[in-house]
């Protein structure tokens, strides 16, 4: 029996993330092109990670946008269907009644 996909609801946050060799930035500054790095956190994101990487089927309902950033969280978020709210890319007939209901 095919077990449907989970719904995860929760938030989705975008990090930036600086790191530098060493203790301290030079006096006088500096280039720095391979130190920043994003990432992504929230619970939302954990939840649905943690779940796909159990097995489970994963739908994530977060905010978010079509754009750059959001383009970056799905990728982060591969092999996880993602439906930002607002938006006009969700597919709201496959989402739970409720839910549909919301946007």
């Amino acid at each position: 029996m095919l077990m449907p996909p989970l719904l995860v609801c929760g938030n989705v946050n975008l990090e930036s993330v600086f790191c530098l060799e060493g203790e301290l930035l030079p006096p006088q500054g500096g280039f720095f092109p391979h130190s920043m790095t994003l990432n992504i956190s929230g619970v939302g994101a954990n939840l649905a990670l943690a779940l796909k990487n159990l097995g489970s089927p994963v739908r994530l309902l977060t905010f978010g946008a079509d754009d750059l950033c959001g383009k970056v969280v799905r990728a982060a978020l591969e092999g996880i269907e993602v439906c930002f709210s607002p938006s006009s890319h969700c597919d709201h007939t496959t989402l739970p009644p409720r839910v549909a209901e919301l946007d």
